[in-house]
């Protein structure tokens, strides 16, 4: 932990070193590893877990380092980020809530689109086979009339046929 070089870093990083009497230049801190491992050697207990939660928070750069930090800083600011997360938390529910009910607004919409669809090929089929049964029914009506006017024709042909017959041997007969 000692010497030139890790007092360079952490110059640069801007961490403060109390045993240079480094004062912080409050920059957000990227790599923190060796920081981290410095103030676990603060004590177990209370303090060192305040100064984690810090950390945490310096780490995300929502704080700024300080020379002396007191725990009740460090709770401060710890509440703050217990705050803020809740209010993320709440943020983020109700995005959640919002997507969910836009899908399902989606999916309703998508639903009806079908059905409509479904009842629109069903009406268009039946009016086709009701078209179809009629043009059949026409036809046969058609095919039925031209058969009475055959048969008609043929009667017609047979009385005149008669008639003729029924002439001519009047005819004979009088001759």
């Amino acid at each position: 932990m000692e010497g030139m070089g890790q007092y360079g870093h952490h110059k640069r990083m801007g961490i403060m070193d109390e045993d240079k009497g480094q004062k912080s230049r409050g920059y957000r801190i990227k790599r923190i590893k060796d920081y981290k491992k410095k103030k676990q050697n603060i004590g177990a207990g209370q303090s060192s877990r305040k100064y984690w939660s810090e950390d945490k928070r310096i780490i995300r750069g929502e704080a700024l380092v300080t020379r002396h930090r007191s725990s009740s800083t460090a709770l401060k600011i710890n509440k703050d980020s217990k705050k803020n997360n809740k209010k993320k938390k709440k943020k983020k529910k109700k995005k959640k809530k919002k997507k969910k009910k836009k899908k399902k607004k989606k999916k309703k919409k998508k639903k009806k689109k079908k059905k409509k669809k479904k009842k629109k090929r069903r009406r268009r089929r039946r009016r086709r086979e009701e078209e179809e049964e009629e043009e059949e029914e026409e036809e046969e009506e058609e095919e039925e009339e031209e058969e009475e006017e055959e048969e008609e024709k043929k009667k017609k042909k047979k009385k005149k046929k008669k008639k003729k017959k029924k002439k001519k041997m009047k005819k004979k007969k009088k001759n």
